[in-house]
């Protein structure tokens, strides 16, 4: 059962807060000024059921600073739990203000290095920390009608080389092209799948794009892959007319996408094969090493 408020502190108005478990309930005779001032009180919520409103309780300090002045009753024991709630929000923000210092150091940190960047898609949880943990990355973020989201990191390559030794794969061009060209794959075919993740947030063009250069900027010093554009005789209905092909081994993987980016035209044809799943497997990138 969830605990309330030891007492109840209605006002004589019938204008009271109580708590009930982690929620405080703001109980109240319909009054349009009221009801204005409590529409300004973070993440409320009104209970139709009920005819009461909610918060959590981590906004008790703006409902006693928003109510108190329309004379609503507050019991005793929200009132002594006050000054614990501003302690730990106080912490939350300091905590806060250290990370986004610490992100401001980094960004700085970036803006100083003269390295060559490569860009690392940000599926991998494990990658991403050890990015961080290295303090000298940049986000690449899209916006988005859901605001702003982050597709990835550009980070020196002595930081990505060490990372994915680290973590067992190759490290040199071929096998970061191999897990890029991996990585587009599995979001092509989950975005064909209609998921709506990734076709809101991780498909959409200016992230497509960014992948695309980055593979072309990989591909660039390597001879391992057969690889360059070619224009879709039937593009699909969205328009997108340009392929980027990656061949090897006599398997091809391909990329559709409305402009033509850096890199050779591509030599051969679409080999007529729909892969179900990535044809190089990861000892491809090793094996010739």
């Amino acid at each position: 059962m969830a605990r309330e408020s030891s007492s109840s502190s209605v006002s004589s108005n019938g204008r009271r807060v109580r708590r009930q478990g982690s929620e405080l309930l703001i109980e109240f005779p319909y009054d349009a000024a009221v009801v204005d001032a409590v529409r300004t009180i973070p993440k409320r919520e009104w209970n139709k059921e009920a005819k009461h409103w909610t918060c959590r309780l981590e906004y008790l300090p703006e409902v006693i600073d928003t109510l108190s002045p329309h004379g609503f009753g507050i019991p005793q024991d929200l009132v002594d739990r006050l000054d614990s709630i501003k302690s730990v929000r106080r912490k939350a923000e300091r905590r806060e203000e250290q990370k986004a210092h610490r992100e401001r150091c980094a960004e700085a940190a970036f803006r100083e290095s003269s390295e060559e960047k490569a860009f690392v898609p940000s599926h991998d949880a494990s990658l991403t920390r050890r990015i961080k943990n290295a303090g000298v990355y940049e986000r690449v973020t899209e916006e988005t009608s859901f605001g702003s989201t982050v597709i990835g990191y550009e980070v020196p390559d002595r930081i990505v080389i060490e990372a994915l030794t680290e973590k067992g794969h190759a490290a040199d061009r071929k096998g970061r092209l191999v897990e890029l060209l991996r990585y587009m794959f599995k979001i092509n075919a989950e975005a064909k799948q209609g998921r709506p993740y990734f076709s809101a947030a991780v498909t959409r063009y200016g992230k497509k794009e960014h992948l695309l250069r980055e593979a072309c900027r990989l591909a660039t010093e390597q001879d391992w892959f057969t690889w360059g554009w070619k224009m879709d005789p039937d593009p699909p209905p969205n328009g997108a007319e340009w392929v980027l092909y990656f061949e090897a081994e006599g398997k091809q993987v391909s990329f559709h996408t409305f402009d033509r980016g850096d890199g050779p035209d591509f030599p051969g044809e679409w080999n007529g094969v729909i892969n179900e799943e990535f044809p190089w497997k990861r000892e491809f990138a090793t094996k010739h090493l």
